[in-house]
């Protein structure tokens, strides 16, 4: 757990979960801050900057609260005399946030306040239903994610990635540029950076032509903006830095990567496949999902139009072994177990497929399946599913993940709702959206100073 947010879950039970410190002004260390300020982030309203000068080198980090609540703190530096800047990160929208400047472990200079600016329009009000904060994954004190708003009849109007807390509050937003849309946000395999698809698929209707995939800090500065022509849905980084997505190839498509030094070729054809293995009663071949496992090095690539996952191996481009309702492909056991409508598949850090899926090819119910491989038998085995019976449904997108304390998080998709579910069932977070919204993919996060510049 980071120590700078290991209390954020307390703060749901209305605790004060950090002691607090004395903050008057202690100048026995001879040590003196000057030129304090604070100032909001030009470009997004809930970065705080705090500058200051320190007439002697010490190790100094920022103390910060929201609105009169848990106490958060910048990462520790040793600093040496002279001017100095830090960005604050985790302050919700539209709040006051406390802020004193610690030296060797003494508050120096006053406690000053300033308020960050208004969530911006487009991006959603969240509610949290429900708490355990007792049994919540200790390390998910963050979320990232995606959101359309959508305008009369359905029309796209804005779509914007957003990062929040665990009491459903927006910590941070980043605007999709101007007929984009943003529906896989990711944070980046090395872990310091977020990446963003522009895509112009579902916006301008160009077949993916225009879209690109941006890699950002958190502050808004551009990494990199990569040109990713055909990006239809789903994408991945991988270890070496390539990018994978599925391409757009007049609805039938391929699975294209993107080497670190720009380069550009299809690895997998779907209709080379669905040839191979004399798939005869499809129209087209979609995905929603590409994952990197790393475990074999191999791909996922989920096809929504087929209720079907075949497991690929980059290098070659062989189709190794496939799940779902197509021809030659794994058994379910239990018969009933089989997954529809599939999305966000992949192997967990043991070796099992997770899945968020409709409970049955015509359900109204969205359920998280999880299988063993039995190689022997080619039989996927499911060994846990929690959703029968809840009445929760996402018609589109979706996804769960295996969290660190064996709970799991289960992003609803269009159903606008996540949830955090025990291994015994037992729901012990659960948040919801404001009206007319849809939700993209979702990645627990730790510590957001990980994206700092």
């Amino acid at each position: 757990m980071n120590p700078r947010t290991a209390c954020i879950p307390l703060l749901l039970a209305g605790l004060m979960a950090c002691p607090p410190k004395d903050d008057s002004a202690d100048s026995s260390s001879g040590l003196d801050i000057r030129d304090v300020e604070t100032t909001l982030h030009d470009t997004i309203a809930s970065i705080v900057v705090v500058t200051w000068t320190q007439d002697a080198p010490g190790e100094t980090w920022i103390e910060f609260s929201a609105d009169g609540e848990t106490w958060l703190e910048s990462p520790r530096e040793q600093r040496e005399t002279g001017a100095h800047d830090e960005l604050l990160l985790g302050i919700p929208y539209d709040s006051e946030a406390q802020i004193r400047i610690v030296v060797d472990d003494t508050i120096v200079g006053e406690t000053t306040t300033i308020t960050t600016g208004p969530q911006p329009t487009g991006v959603p009000t969240l509610e949290v239903m429900a708490v355990d904060t007792d049994a919540l994954d200790p390390d998910t004190n963050y979320i990232l994610g995606s959101i359309d708003e959508l305008g009369e009849l359905g029309v796209e109007v804005a779509t914007w990635s957003f990062i929040f807390d665990r009491n459903g509050r927006v910590v941070w937003a980043w605007e999709t540029p101007f007929q984009r849309a943003t529906i896989h946000a990711r944070v980046a395999r090395t872990g310091t950076e977020l990446l963003l698809d522009y895509s112009s698929f579902y916006a301008v209707f160009d077949g993916g032509e225009a879209s690109q995939i941006a890699r950002l800090k958190i502050d808004g500065t551009e990494v990199a903006l990569y040109d990713t022509p055909g990006l239809h849905h789903p994408f991945t980084d991988t270890p070496d830095g390539s990018l994978i997505w599925g391409a757009h190839n007049g609805g039938w498509n391929t699975l294209r990567r993107m080497d670190p030094e720009g380069d550009t070729e299809d690895i997998w054809s779907c209709a080379a496949f669905y040839e191979e293995i004399e798939e005869q009663n499809k129209y087209n071949c979609s995905s929603n999902t590409v994952t990197w496992d790393d475990a074999s090095g191999h791909v996922l690539f989920s096809l929504y139009s087929s209720d079907s996952v075949v497991e690929i191996d980059p290098a070659t481009g062989e189709s190794l072994r496939w799940f779902g309702n197509i021809p030659e492909a794994w058994a379910f056991d239990p018969e009933d177990s089989a997954f529809w409508w599939q999305h966000g598949v992949h192997y967990t850090a043991d070796g099992t497929l997770l899945v968020s899926a409709k409970i049955e090819r015509a359900g109204d119910e969205t359920v998280v399946r999880e299988y063993e491989l039995d190689e022997e038998n080619k039989t996927l085995v499911q060994i846990w599913s929690f959703g029968d019976g809840e009445g929760v449904f996402g018609p589109e997108m979706g996804e769960a993940h295996r969290l660190g304390n064996g709970n799991t998080l289960h992003n609803y998709g269009s159903g606008a709702r996540v949830r955090e579910i025990t291994h015994e069932g037992e729901v012990v977070w659960d948040l919801t959206f404001s009206s007319g919204t849809y939700l993209g993919r979702t990645t627990p996060i730790d510590d957001l100073y990980a994206f700092a510049p």
